[in-house]
């Protein structure tokens, strides 16, 4: 996934420095010094400003520093406050689901291990009863951090965007 996002993030580069050259090239003469100093500017904002996310989603790079994404994605939330409404809404809702993907995560393997625990005392139904209602909430769970990383993903995306077209 890392590198898709890397091939995407170069092909939209390229396309924005190529958009850029033919709007110059159209426009009043312009000197090859000028020319290799806006290619320069875009390149420099490129690599100083844009995120790139790990494979696990807990580490951001930056700058050519990592730092951590935070519990719940404070950290990354606090970096994007500068980007689009559409990225910040993204990372809002990646946020609310991992809070709740948690929850319902834990609520169900707390669920599934006292079914496992308590099994030589209970009955067969009762077992089967919790363990099954256990792996709902727990499913449902997962789900949700699931979704949660597509919409981080999502929103590390548009702030890459809102960099390169601003």
């Amino acid at each position: 996934m890392k590198t898709t996002s890397y091939l995407v993030l170069t092909l939209f580069a390229l396309f924005l420095i190529g958009s850029n050259l033919n709007a110059q090239l159209e426009g009043p003469a312009v000197t090859a010094n000028e020319d290799a100093f806006a290619l320069n500017a875009v390149q420099q904002t490129y690599e100083t400003k844009t995120i790139y996310l790990d494979g696990s989603m807990y580490e951001y790079t930056k700058n050519k520093t990592e730092y951590k994404v935070g519990f719940f994605a404070k950290k990354l939330q606090k970096e994007l406050t500068n980007s689009s409404e559409e990225a910040q809404q993204e990372i809002a809702s990646g946020v609310k689901k991992k809070r709740k993907g948690t929850v319902l995560a834990s609520l169900g393997g707390v669920i599934v291990l006292t079914a496992f625990i308590a099994a030589p005392i209970i009955t067969a139904p009762v077992f089967i009863g919790l363990a099954l209602g256990g792996l709902v909430p727990f499913t449902l769970g997962s789900v949700d951090l699931q979704e949660s990383q597509d919409h981080l993903q999502k929103s590390v995306w548009l702030h890459n965007r809102d960099v390169l077209i601003k």
